[in-house]
């Protein structure tokens, strides 16, 4: 019976060593790889209400029920140094906000003590929040992760900024501090806040820097740079796939529409600061494979493709180069724009990879769905070759056979 009674113990502890391990790998694994496993940043804490740049509680609460976990928070100081959820103290921004008549005059352009900010209403609805109302909603939402946005670059302030940071947390939890990513604006500021606190993952954000790509690039080298941000006009494939080789995901900013994210994960793009998109919103451009790929001929015969066709919410696209081709067409690839040109004596085609719009002898026509990059090859809907070349499509269920004449 004593035998039984400590195995039993003995178990129970093996047991509970195991659920904190596995919880701790777990843990260990999102603070590593939140690069990975989400493609999409609620900016500014997100948008509510058609309203962007709140920074408030009510954006917070709203968008991590809509799936948001990455939060993207603007700081500033107040004037009695409490960490605060706010974009600046400029006029234009406190117009924005609806708080003119309740912000103090002599203090526009300048930071207001803690209590006249709590006090305030943002747009006359939303709370404000502080950096320790953010610190305790982390500890009760395990799953969340903050990225800062501290705006400054003078080197005090950087440190005074993540000095209170630093301390604010270990205050309430030092574990959230493994969930709290910096970004950085120059390459100095790396090392600034690493005199603070050595945080697990940092993003160089560009929006502020000088540095070149070339510059971007040989400073991620080696770093603990996770991610580079930079404005959705400053991706292209080339600077993306040169990060990536070193290691390093690329995020665009700010991004409110599905078709301008296909187009840039066409070439590469990680992931996007958003106000609106979830990810919810991501599945009508999800590539899902069929289970059984129909087999398609031309004029009687089978045609080969350099990938197999996919089936989109029972739409059937198809290499766009293949059905081209055999049309005589010569195609020519621009990868700087991501166009695509397509000319036969008769017919040019002109096509931006993620446009929902294809240029056809200077005539727009609109595509079903917006064509997308697989495997380096270029999808358009097949439809789009019936309407476009007045070929005629037949769908032969039963063999699963779609024949073009």
């Amino acid at each position: 019976m004593r035998k039984k009674f400590l195995f039993s113990i003995f178990f129970s502890i093996l047991l509970l060593i195991n659920t904190v391990t596995l919880s701790f790998a777990q843990e260990s694994t999102f603070q590593q790889k939140w690069f990975e496993k989400y493609s999409l940043i609620a900016h500014a804490l997100g948008g509510i209400d058609g309203n962007t740049y709140t920074n408030s509680k009510d954006a917070l609460l709203y968008n991590y029920q809509k799936g948001q976990r990455l939060f993207e928070v603007d700081f500033m100081l107040t004037e009695d140094g409490i960490m605060v959820a706010r974009h600046g103290w400029e006029k234009d921004y406190i117009t924005y906000l609806q708080q003119e008549d309740v912000f103090p005059v002599e203090k526009i352009g300048k930071p207001i003590s803690y209590k006249e900010f709590s006090n305030m209403t943002i747009m006359r609805k939303y709370q404000h929040l502080s950096l320790e109302e953010i610190i305790k909603f982390m500890v009760d939402h395990p799953d969340m992760l903050l990225i800062t946005d501290t705006k400054y670059v003078d080197k005090n302030m950087v440190v005074k900024q993540f000095s209170n940071i630093v301390e604010m947390t270990k205050g309430i939890d030092p574990e959230v501090l493994d969930r709290i990513v910096p970004q950085i604006y120059n390459q100095e500021m790396l090392g600034w806040i690493d005199n603070v606190y050595r945080f697990k993952s940092m993003i160089y954000t560009l929006y502020s820097s000088d540095d070149t790509d070339n510059q971007v690039v040989d400073f991620v080298k080696n770093k603990r740079i996770d991610v580079v941000t930079m404005w959705t006009t400053r991706a292209n494939p080339d600077f993306v796939s040169r990060l990536l080789l070193e290691g390093v995901k690329t995020y665009t900013h700010t991004t409110n529409n599905v078709e301008e994210i296909r187009k840039q994960k066409s070439f590469g793009v990680a992931g996007f600061y958003t106000d609106f998109i979830y990810n919810e919103d991501l599945n009508v451009i999800k590539k899902i494979e069929p289970t059984n790929t129909p087999l398609i001929t031309y004029k009687g015969k089978p045609l080969e493709f350099e990938i197999n066709p996919i089936i989109i919410n029972g739409t059937t696209f198809v290499p766009m180069r293949k059905l081209l081709e055999i049309n005589g067409a010569q195609i020519d690839w621009d990868s700087e724009r991501m166009l695509v040109t397509s000319r036969t004596n008769e017919v040019k085609i002109e096509y931006v990879i993620g446009d929902k719009l294809i240029n056809v002898n200077n005539k727009l026509v609109d595509l079903p769905y917006p064509g997308f990059i697989k495997d380096g090859i270029t999808m358009l809907p097949l439809r789009f070759y019936s309407e476009v070349l007045g070929e005629k499509l037949n769908w032969n269920e039963e063999k699963r056979l779609i024949s073009i004449e």
